[in-house]
C-alpha cells in the first residue's frame, strides 16, 4: 500500500499488477487485526475481468 492510497485501491492495482485482471467491482468484507503481528488483514470479494497473466512475483 502507498502512502495516501486507500484499501480499495491498493486492491485493484495489486491484482491488475500481479495477475494482469481488471476489477470491475469490490464489496469490502471484513477486516482482523492482529495484535502480536501488528498487522491488519482487510477482506474484500471481487469481480475481475481478463485473462489472468501472473507476473514474475507470484510463485509456482
Amino acid at each position: 500500500m502507498f502512502q495516501g492510497e486507500n484499501a480499495e485501491t491498493t486492491v485493484g492495482r495489486e491484482i491488475d499488477e500481479e495477475l494482469g485482471l481488471r476489477v470491475k467491482s469490490l464489496t469490502f468484507n471484513t477486516c482482523q487485526y492482529y495484535e502480536r503481528s501488528n498487522s491488519l488483514i482487510i477482506n474484500f470479494a471481487a469481480t475481475v475481468t481478463g485473462n489472468v497473466s501472473p507476473n514474475h512475483e507470484i510463485d509456482d
